[in-house]
Order: C-alpha cells, then structure tokens, then sequence
C-alpha cells in the first residue's frame, strides 16, 4: 500500500512539474524580449499547408482503431501529428500526448502567437495537466469567438469541427482550468 501511494505522489508531482515547465515557457514567451517582434504571426505557407491537411481530413479521419487511444477517445494529438504529417511530411511531436506535444511546440517546434492575431492553420493546445485531461485541434478561418476549430471528436471517434474559440476557452480554461496556448508552426 505505501508504495502505491508513493508512486501516486510521484505521478501527481510529474503532473505538476510537467504543468509548471509549460506555464513557466508560456510566460517567457509572453515577456517581450527588447527589440524582438511582439507576437504577430505571419501566415507562412506552413500555416496554409495546415489548414488546407485539416480540411482534406474533416470528417473523413477516423480515430476509432488506433492504438492506445481507447478507440479514438484520447486521440486529439495523433489526430493533428496525423494532419500535420498529411500536410508538412512530419508530426508536430508528442505522439499520442499533449503534454508533450506542449514541450515539442515550447521546445522549438512553434512559436506562441495571440489567438485574435493567429492565422488558420495553427495549433491550438490545453495540454494535459496532472490528472485533468487536455485537447489540441487547428485554428481554422475567421476571427472572433465563434471562429471554428477542428480536432478529435472524443465521442464520435472523428476529427471534425467541433468547437469554436469561444467553447474552447469555456471548457478548457474557465472549467477545466487549463492553459490555452495557440502555435504557429515553423516547419
């Protein structure tokens, strides 16, 4: 019994730690560096080549045999390392998590952009953090909060258009008390 509760001590630390880790690089990439840009993104053609995967893959990718997913229903980051592959040649990173996939985007593979100056096609991640169950999906047209976003459908085992920006922050920050971060890819 005391190792078990141990090693759920641990696991809830790790949790913290791995939370703490993606807080503390969101920060610094919020913290304008003197004379660096001020987070305007750029709609590169990595942006396009993303947005235009997503959409090939709206309502035709199906999560439902893919191992390790519970049949689709934890599978938002194979789901966008699937489009990214389909649209770039390579995942974004993180295999089926997105607390790694956090680390891979913090670590080089993105770079923090505002969500009202984002273009379609970036990533938009809350990553898991401790026991509290994350999500990731791509930023896609328009602006505002009823802006569309397209990721896994837990339910329906399905990457589809499921939440807008507003219903995003709803759920992810105001109830679950996660960070939205939203990524420009840089490759």
């Amino acid at each position: 019994m005391a190792i078990r509760s141990m090693c759920r001590s641990l696991q809830a630390f790790a949790g913290f730690a791995l939370a703490m880790a993606v807080l503390l690089t969101f920060a610094r990439a919020q913290a304008p560096t003197p004379g660096a840009a001020t987070g305007s993104a750029t709609g590169t053609v990595v942006d396009v080549k993303m947005h235009d995967a997503s959409g090939r893959n709206k309502d035709h990718l199906s999560s439902a045999n893919v191992p390790g997913t519970n049949h689709g229903r934890v599978a938002c980051a194979w789901a966008v390392n699937h489009v990214a592959t389909d649209g770039l040649g390579h995942e974004v990173g993180g295999g089926l998590s997105t607390a790694q996939m956090a680390e891979a985007l913090a670590g080089g593979r993105g770079r923090l952009v505002p969500v009202d100056k984002a273009p379609a096609g970036c990533v938009i991640i809350s990553p898991t953090t401790g026991p509290v169950t994350g999500h990731v999906g791509i930023l896609m047209d328009g602006t505002g909060p009823t802006r569309r976003i397209h990721s896994n459908s837990s339910r329906d085992a399905l990457y589809m258009d499921n939440f807008t920006v507003q219903k995003w922050f709803e759920y992810f920050q105001d109830k679950k008390h996660l960070p939205v971060l939203v990524y420009e890819l840089n490759k």
